[in-house]
């Protein structure tokens, strides 16, 4: 006798646009959010409608040095210092300028 674990379809852990909930800050950022119960773990993502493809010509590499320049630290911390901070916790923070 031979024991398998049932098959038992994920459905409720893929994205619909039932869970979703989804909201616009004054500023015109859309924030889209869904809770995962399934996984014990937190994630977010950013997308702003940015990237190289919007640099104009006389700013060629612009969106790429601000993405880059964004985890070289802060007013407070350092790279190291920030570096360990989000660490610590276990996230992961990464900025790319995308095209």
């Amino acid at each position: 006798m031979t024991n398998k674990v049932p098959f038992i379809p994920q459905t409720t852990a893929m994205p619909s646009p039932d869970d979703i909930t989804r909201e616009v800050l004054p500023n015109g950022i859309t924030i889209l959010a869904r809770s995962n119960f399934n996984s014990p773990t937190l994630s977010i993502r950013g997308y702003l409608p940015s990237g190289s493809i919007f640099d104009p010509d006389e700013k060629l590499g612009l969106s790429y040095l601000t993405a880059n320049s964004l985890m070289s630290g802060t007013a407070h911390y350092d790279f190291q210092a920030l570096y360990n901070e989000i660490e610590s916790v276990g996230a992961k923070i990464g900025f790319s300028s995308g095209t």
